[in-house]
Parts: structure tokens; C-alpha cells; sequence
């Protein structure tokens, strides 16, 4: 995921936890902020998964798979995006992870 696609500052995943809506399910949790479009065209991401997953080689693996599952959905622009694994996301495959991520963003009807 390149640069300019990702939530990098804190202050950035406060702001989305604190003004965004949220949708889950039993592996992940989807905080959406919509930000102003002329601003900004593509959707900004950020993943969180917590020590409660696993150990770094557990958590590691999780979030690549999170971030190549992102890579594979048609998202619209102008939204920043936190998803929140839950431990059940460890013994997922990837295609399970994106059918999980692509379940919460149409409920969210981003895609």
C-alpha cells in the first residue's frame, strides 16, 4: 500500500474513532470518516491489530493480509477508513479476510 494511501498520524486514527460511524462483524470493526472530495480522491487507510491477536509474527501476518485485501476492492474516494482486527481474524484465510472487509464496506456502501 503505497504512502499516500495510508492514516499515518495518531492524531488521524483519534479524529476517525472519535467523529466516524462504525460497522462490524465477528472479525473485524469499520470506522469511516468521510472527508471533503475535492480535497481528497483516494480513500485513506489504517489498520489496528492489537497484542490481544497475537504475537508480532501473528499480528505481522494479519495486516498484510488486511492491506492485499485492500489493494483488491473497488473502494470510493474521499473516505478515511480504520479497520479494527478482532482475534478471530488469526486463524482466517485471505480470502475470508476480504470477503469479512468487503461485507463491512458494503454495509458501510462504500463499494
Amino acid at each position: 500500500m503505497q504512502k499516500n494511501f495510508r492514516l499515518t498520524k495518531s492524531s488521524d486514527f483519534a479524529d476517525i474513532r472519535r467523529n466516524g460511524k462504525r460497522w462490524s462483524n465477528s472479525d473485524l470493526i469499520l470506522i469511516v470518516r468521510h472527508t471533503d472530495l475535492e480535497v481528497s480522491t483516494t480513500p485513506r487507510f489504517g489498520l489496528v491489530v492489537s497484542k490481544k491477536v497475537g504475537n508480532a509474527v501473528v499480528r505481522n501476518k494479519c495486516k498484510r493480509r488486511m492491506r492485499e485485501a485492500t489493494r483488491h476492492l473497488n473502494i470510493k474516494g474521499g473516505n478515511d477508513l480504520v479497520f479494527i482486527a478482532r482475534s478471530s481474524i488469526a486463524s482466517k484465510t485471505h480470502s475470508e479476510i476480504t470477503k469479512s472487509m468487503s461485507e463491512l464496506l458494503s454495509r458501510a456502501k462504500i463499494i
